[in-house]
Protein backbone atom coordinates (compact mmCIF):
# COMPACT_ATOMS: atom_id res chain seq x y z
CA UNK A 1 0.00 0.00 0.00
CA UNK A 2 2.54 2.51 0.13
CA UNK A 3 5.83 3.49 -1.94
CA UNK A 4 9.05 4.15 -0.87
CA UNK A 5 11.94 6.19 -2.21
CA UNK A 6 15.53 5.96 -1.20
CA UNK A 7 18.29 8.16 -3.02
CA UNK A 8 21.44 6.47 -3.73
CA UNK A 9 24.51 7.12 -6.71
CA UNK A 10 25.43 9.37 -8.35
CA UNK A 11 22.73 11.80 -7.85
CA UNK A 12 20.65 13.99 -5.12
CA UNK A 13 19.97 11.93 -1.85
CA UNK A 14 16.37 11.78 -1.01
CA UNK A 15 15.70 9.34 2.13
CA UNK A 16 12.26 7.57 2.20
CA UNK A 17 8.58 9.01 1.23
CA UNK A 18 5.79 6.85 1.49
CA UNK A 19 2.60 7.40 -0.35
CA UNK A 20 -0.49 6.22 0.96
CA UNK A 21 -3.27 7.46 -1.19
CA UNK A 22 -3.08 8.01 -5.02
CA UNK A 23 -2.23 11.21 -6.63
CA UNK A 24 0.65 12.59 -9.06
CA UNK A 25 4.37 13.46 -7.87
CA UNK A 26 7.17 14.85 -9.65
CA UNK A 27 10.70 14.88 -7.38
CA UNK A 28 12.51 18.00 -6.85
CA UNK A 29 14.94 17.21 -8.10
CA UNK A 30 16.84 14.11 -10.69
CA UNK A 31 17.79 11.06 -8.68
CA UNK A 32 18.39 7.71 -8.05
CA UNK A 33 15.05 5.69 -6.33
CA UNK A 34 14.83 2.35 -5.06
CA UNK A 35 10.94 2.10 -5.25
CA UNK A 36 8.27 -0.78 -3.50
CA UNK A 37 5.08 -0.61 -4.69
CA UNK A 38 2.79 -2.57 -2.70
CA UNK A 39 -0.75 -4.00 -3.29
CA UNK A 40 -3.61 -3.69 -0.45
CA UNK A 41 -4.07 -6.72 1.41
CA UNK A 42 -6.83 -8.95 1.21
CA UNK A 43 -9.88 -9.38 4.74
CA UNK A 44 -10.31 -12.08 6.29
CA UNK A 45 -13.59 -14.37 6.11
CA UNK A 46 -16.42 -14.40 8.49
CA UNK A 47 -17.94 -17.43 10.01
CA UNK A 48 -19.12 -18.93 13.07
CA UNK A 49 -17.34 -21.81 12.12
CA UNK A 50 -14.09 -21.44 10.00
CA UNK A 51 -12.44 -18.55 8.60
CA UNK A 52 -9.41 -17.65 7.14
CA UNK A 53 -6.94 -14.70 6.51
CA UNK A 54 -6.62 -12.22 4.05
CA UNK A 55 -3.09 -12.61 1.14
CA UNK A 56 -0.95 -9.77 1.34
CA UNK A 57 -0.79 -8.00 -1.72
CA UNK A 58 2.09 -8.36 -4.01
CA UNK A 59 5.55 -5.86 -3.87
CA UNK A 60 7.62 -5.08 -7.08
CA UNK A 61 10.60 -3.21 -6.54
CA UNK A 62 12.65 -1.76 -9.06
CA UNK A 63 15.97 0.75 -8.98
CA UNK A 64 15.26 4.04 -11.44
CA UNK A 65 16.17 6.35 -12.28
CA UNK A 66 13.50 9.35 -11.63
CA UNK A 67 13.03 12.81 -13.39
CA UNK A 68 12.35 16.01 -12.52
CA UNK A 69 10.61 17.30 -15.30
CA UNK A 70 8.20 14.25 -15.30
CA UNK A 71 4.90 13.69 -13.40
CA UNK A 72 4.44 10.68 -12.52
CA UNK A 73 0.81 8.78 -11.18
CA UNK A 74 1.05 6.98 -8.08
CA UNK A 75 -2.28 4.38 -7.80
CA UNK A 76 -2.64 3.17 -4.39
CA UNK A 77 -4.76 -0.09 -3.72
CA UNK A 78 -6.78 0.04 -1.31
CA UNK A 79 -7.66 -2.92 1.71
CA UNK A 80 -9.91 -5.16 1.13
CA UNK A 81 -13.36 -4.41 3.25
CA UNK A 82 -13.87 -6.29 6.78
CA UNK A 83 -16.26 -8.05 7.55
CA UNK A 84 -18.67 -9.44 9.49
CA UNK A 85 -19.83 -12.73 10.13
CA UNK A 86 -23.17 -13.77 9.74
CA UNK A 87 -25.74 -16.88 9.70
CA UNK A 88 -24.82 -18.19 6.76
CA UNK A 89 -20.97 -17.06 6.80
CA UNK A 90 -19.57 -14.54 4.53
CA UNK A 91 -16.06 -14.36 2.21
CA UNK A 92 -13.55 -11.32 2.76
CA UNK A 93 -12.77 -8.78 0.29
CA UNK A 94 -9.39 -8.64 -1.80
CA UNK A 95 -7.43 -5.67 -1.82
CA UNK A 96 -6.95 -3.58 -4.74
CA UNK A 97 -3.77 -3.08 -7.32
CA UNK A 98 -1.21 -0.71 -6.32
CA UNK A 99 0.99 0.94 -9.29
CA UNK A 100 3.78 3.58 -10.23
CA UNK A 101 4.03 4.38 -13.88
CA UNK A 102 5.63 7.56 -15.63
CA UNK A 103 7.27 8.11 -18.86
CA UNK A 104 10.79 6.69 -18.91
CA UNK A 105 10.35 3.67 -16.34
CA UNK A 106 8.04 0.24 -16.44
CA UNK A 107 5.12 0.47 -14.85
CA UNK A 108 5.27 -0.89 -11.62
CA UNK A 109 2.26 -3.21 -10.04
CA UNK A 110 1.95 -4.89 -7.08
CA UNK A 111 -1.77 -6.40 -6.99
CA UNK A 112 -3.95 -7.18 -4.32
CA UNK A 113 -3.82 -10.19 -2.03
CA UNK A 114 -6.86 -12.23 -1.98
CA UNK A 115 -9.69 -12.83 0.21
CA UNK A 116 -10.14 -15.01 3.48
CA UNK A 117 -12.51 -17.67 2.74
CA UNK A 118 -15.03 -19.25 4.76
CA UNK A 119 -17.12 -22.81 5.92
CA UNK A 120 -19.84 -23.35 7.79
CA UNK A 121 -19.32 -27.39 8.77
CA UNK A 122 -19.30 -26.95 12.71
CA UNK A 123 -18.87 -31.16 13.38
CA UNK A 124 -15.13 -30.30 13.36
CA UNK A 125 -14.54 -31.05 9.66
CA UNK A 126 -14.69 -27.34 8.40
CA UNK A 127 -11.44 -27.08 6.11
CA UNK A 128 -10.83 -23.61 3.83
CA UNK A 129 -8.23 -22.14 2.13
CA UNK A 130 -6.63 -18.72 3.02
CA UNK A 131 -6.04 -16.07 0.65
CA UNK A 132 -4.10 -15.85 -1.93
CA UNK A 133 -0.92 -13.69 -2.31
CA UNK A 134 -1.30 -10.73 -4.49
CA UNK A 135 1.63 -10.92 -7.88
CA UNK A 136 3.62 -8.17 -9.01
CA UNK A 137 4.72 -7.46 -12.00
CA UNK A 138 7.43 -4.21 -13.63
CA UNK A 139 10.56 -4.47 -10.82
CA UNK A 140 13.62 -4.98 -12.18
CA UNK A 141 15.36 -5.42 -8.47
CA UNK A 142 11.92 -8.58 -7.75
CA UNK A 143 8.51 -9.10 -8.00
CA UNK A 144 7.38 -10.77 -4.86
CA UNK A 145 4.13 -12.33 -4.54
CA UNK A 146 2.76 -12.20 -1.45
CA UNK A 147 1.87 -14.01 1.36
CA UNK A 148 -1.30 -16.30 1.35
CA UNK A 149 -3.73 -16.39 4.59
CA UNK A 150 -3.11 -19.96 6.59
CA UNK A 151 -5.16 -22.87 5.58
CA UNK A 152 -7.26 -24.63 7.51
CA UNK A 153 -7.82 -28.43 7.21
CA UNK A 154 -8.26 -31.40 9.88
CA UNK A 155 -11.07 -32.14 12.14
CA UNK A 156 -11.80 -31.84 16.49
CA UNK A 157 -11.37 -28.66 16.62
CA UNK A 158 -15.08 -27.18 16.38
CA UNK A 159 -14.09 -23.57 15.17
CA UNK A 160 -11.08 -22.11 13.57
CA UNK A 161 -9.62 -19.07 12.53
CA UNK A 162 -6.19 -18.84 10.67
CA UNK A 163 -3.97 -15.08 10.17
CA UNK A 164 -3.39 -13.35 7.13
CA UNK A 165 -0.19 -13.53 5.09
CA UNK A 166 2.71 -10.89 4.94
CA UNK A 167 4.12 -8.70 2.98
CA UNK A 168 7.54 -10.04 1.29
CA UNK A 169 10.19 -7.01 0.23
CA UNK A 170 13.29 -9.07 -1.10
CA UNK A 171 11.09 -12.35 -1.05
CA UNK A 172 7.93 -14.40 -1.49
CA UNK A 173 5.87 -13.28 1.71
CA UNK A 174 5.30 -15.57 4.34
CA UNK A 175 2.33 -17.32 4.66
CA UNK A 176 -0.41 -17.27 7.43
CA UNK A 177 0.33 -20.87 9.79
CA UNK A 178 -1.73 -23.64 8.55
CA UNK A 179 -4.36 -24.78 11.13
CA UNK A 180 -5.25 -28.26 11.15
CA UNK A 181 -8.07 -29.34 13.86
CA UNK A 182 -6.37 -31.47 16.68
CA UNK A 183 -2.93 -28.89 16.91
CA UNK A 184 -2.28 -27.84 20.41
CA UNK A 185 0.01 -25.31 19.91
CA UNK A 186 -0.85 -21.25 20.19
CA UNK A 187 1.60 -20.57 17.15
CA UNK A 188 -0.36 -22.20 14.61
CA UNK A 189 -3.71 -20.28 15.25
CA UNK A 190 -7.24 -20.44 16.89
CA UNK A 191 -9.67 -23.29 17.52
CA UNK A 192 -12.54 -24.28 20.17
CA UNK A 193 -13.04 -27.66 20.69
CA UNK A 194 -16.19 -29.35 21.20
CA UNK A 195 -15.47 -30.36 24.69
CA UNK A 196 -14.96 -26.00 25.20
CA UNK A 197 -11.49 -25.88 25.39
CA UNK A 198 -9.99 -22.85 24.10
CA UNK A 199 -6.63 -22.13 22.36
Amino acid sequence: MTFKFGGGGGKSVLQNISFINSTTWSPAQDMNAKIYVIGGGGSGGGSNAVATGGGAGGCAVTIADLDASTTYTITIGAPGACVEQTSSGVNGNAGGDSSFSGSGITTLTGSGGGAGKYDTTQTGAGTQTGGAGGAASGGTYGNFTGGAGGNITGSGGYWKASGGGAVGLWATGTAGPAITGTNDNSTTGFYHNNGGYIM
